[in-house]
């Protein structure tokens, strides 16, 4: 296959398989937001996701990190909260709102990246499956308060570096994992893996 065309045999820049498939991306949007946002509402906070709001509390009320307050996690997400707090108010709920929201979109955008790698047969068969069930809503809940943010971005990396055929997509692309670097240290093992798939997609291969 050339390299101008995707994956399904349409000629690049082409809307793909998924671009009709506006059903099912409602369909995963509202099952998401209806198990997601009425656990994270009631859901006992975790002992770590406690000093990540005492954190977003103390930036939204003008104290600095790692000069007023001790706070072991890189910054942007403590500062993504603050702001949230500063428009929508200081609270666990507020909080609580914003992290469903965030895995509402982290899930939206997994969906488009595998989209494109789904066999036509398992497409189909979308229109009946239901949503995860309450225990494994709880299990995602546990992690996507931790992640959150950290998930939204690094997908978005991806899905844009995936996509990218433009020179600002790719710098897109490469500034979402930047920030997602910014909320978790460890994300900088995805700049390497990005480096390499964006050399083999140009064609950059080793050689002997």
């Amino acid at each position: 296959m050339g390299r101008d065309e995707a994956r399904d045999g349409r000629p690049a820049g082409t809307p793909g398989r998924g671009a009709n498939l506006w059903w099912l991306r409602l369909l995963v949007a509202l099952g998401l937001a209806a198990l997601l946002i009425p656990i994270g509402r009631v859901r006992l906070i975790d002992g770590d996701e406690g000093y990540y709001l005492q954190a977003a509390r103390l930036v939204s009320e003008g104290k600095r990190i790692y000069t007023d307050f001790f706070y072991p996690q890189m910054p942007f997400g403590a500062h993504v909260y603050a702001a949230w707090f500063w428009l929508w108010g200081r609270g666990w709920y507020a909080a609580r709102l914003l992290s469903s929201l965030l895995a509402v979109g982290t899930g939206l955008l997994l969906l488009e990246i595998l989209l494109p790698h789904l066999p036509r047969k398992r497409l189909g068969r979308a229109r009946r499956c239901g949503v995860p069930g309450h225990r494994t809503g709880r299990r995602l809940a546990h992690h996507l308060q931790v992640l959150r943010l950290t998930a939204f971005l690094l997908s978005l990396g991806v899905l844009l570096l995936e996509a990218a055929q433009t020179p600002l997509l790719v710098a897109c692309g490469g500034l979402a994992l930047a920030l997602a670097f910014e909320c978790r240290l460890y994300v900088i093992v995805a700049f390497p893996c990005a480096l390499l798939f964006l050399l083999r997609r140009h064609g950059f291969r080793a050689t002997d």
